[in-house]
């Protein structure tokens, strides 16, 4: 993926729930998007959830697809595939001490149009990546895109 200034300067913020309570089902190009995706959308300094928009260049690099990968049906099936895999699974406990299981995905909604991906942000997500004061983890974009592997992106976030 090519690094611009802007990507290497990007914080990417996660609650610490995020990272230590979740299982991530993402490949290595998909941890890869949503690194992009985070650090688009925490980076905006606002409180609201905004949609995030990449061209179809920027996500075709995040996951990194070969030239000869632009068809739009390849693109619309990995547009699917991080769809499927985009949502956190966590079981917490209630008042009373017992298990609650929360599955949430992500996005409310991934458009992908001619040029352009689109993301809407599930607004339940909200809490767990922007303003946040407390018991979060935070590290450059640019770190960890130049990790090789999947594990060596999980064992990263874990141990920041």
């Amino acid at each position: 993926m090519k690094k611009s200034k802007e990507i290497s300067e990007m914080l990417i913020r996660k609650d610490n729930w995020l990272v230590q309570k979740t299982i991530n089902k993402f490949s290595k190009g998909q941890n890869r998007l949503m690194c992009l995706l985070l650090g688009k959308y925490v980076n905006l300094n606002t409180d609201t959830c905004m949609n995030t928009t990449l061209s179809v260049e920027e996500f075709r690099q995040a996951l990194e697809l070969s030239d000869g990968e632009k068809n739009y049906a390849r693109l619309r099936k990995e547009v699917m595939r991080f769809g499927e895999n985009g949502s956190v699974g966590f079981v917490r406990l209630n008042k009373k001490g017992e298990p609650e299981y929360v599955w949430m995905p992500y996005f409310s909604k991934i458009e992908l149009s001619e040029n352009n991906v689109e993301f809407q942000w599930n607004p339940n997500m909200k809490p767990h990546l922007i303003d946040l004061k407390d018991n979060y983890t935070q590290y450059l974009a640019s770190d960890y895109l130049k990790l090789k592997s999947i594990y060596s992106q999980n064992l990263y976030e874990q141990l920041k």
